[in-house]
């Protein structure tokens, strides 16, 4: 069987050198590019899970590789949707290798008005999240945020930095970037989470009442928060998925 590096080869090499693969369309070469990326991408996760799962892992972590060559090809192929989604895979690949100061170095260097930002703000802000790192998100989001003409790229700038706001514990503008989200584009899936956000800032934090409930017991009664008013209660929330 090929070797990962191999197989990855033969994907990579046609589509560097110019050339459409055999079987994507050739009157979509937007889509095909992008899709390129994703299938190396995956592939790339494959190897790191690879790594992960080895009882001794050996070497370099294959992180740090797809990240250096995901970051080349955003730098060296001009701004396309393939480029733009390589600087995002480019940032994930090094958040995996748990090297976000490599992640936080490219931050740096992408223009404020790169397109690129719509995508690579996401694992920007799970790298800046993981190492707390909140001060330097909010900064560099401010910046891109001040020149970027992009509605998309506003849009993801202003709902990642309401989470950034909330990790800092700052809820009044955490509130006013999600108002600002909701404002931009209304009956996005960004705009319904922001609204979300903003009501438990309303209403579901230390110190608030509980807003009001209904909820059927397990013997099928049907319990309202209200019956308890005045009583010391313990809420437990919890999810499977």
């Amino acid at each position: 069987m090929p070797s990962l590096h191999t197989r990855f080869l033969r994907l990579a090499l046609p589509f560097l050198l110019g050339a459409t693969p055999c079987g994507w369309a050739q009157d979509k070469p937007r889509d095909s590019k992008v899709k390129w990326v994703e299938e190396i991408a995956d592939q790339a996760r494959s190897e790191i899970r690879a790594y992960r799962h080895a009882r001794k892992p050996q070497g370099e972590h294959p992180g740090k590789k797809w990240g250096e060559f995901f970051w080349s090809y955003y730098l060296s192929h001009g701004s396309t949707p393939a480029t733009r989604a390589a600087a995002s895979q480019a940032f994930w690949m090094f958040y995996e290798a748990d090297m976000e100061p490599e992640v936080f170095a490219r931050a740096e260097q992408m223009d404020p008005v790169d397109p690129a930002w719509e995508e690579a703000v996401v694992p920007f802000y799970r790298a800046c999240n993981y190492r707390r790192e909140w001060a330097r998100f909010i900064a560099r989001a401010k910046a891109v945020l001040a020149e970027t003409e992009s509605e998309e790229t506003k849009l993801e700038i202003q709902f990642h930095l309401g989470l950034a706001y909330l990790d800092t514990k700052d809820s009044d503008s955490a509130k006013a970037a999600f108002e600002a989200v909701i404002k931009e584009k209304p009956d996005s899936n960004r705009a319904k989470v922001a609204k979300r956000h903003i009501y438990e800032i309303l209403h579901i934090n230390v110190g608030q009442v509980a807003p009001g409930f209904k909820s059927p017991a397990t013997n099928g009664a049907q319990i309202s928060l209200e019956d308890y008013r005045g009583k010391v209660l313990l809420l437990n929330f919890w999810a499977s998925w």
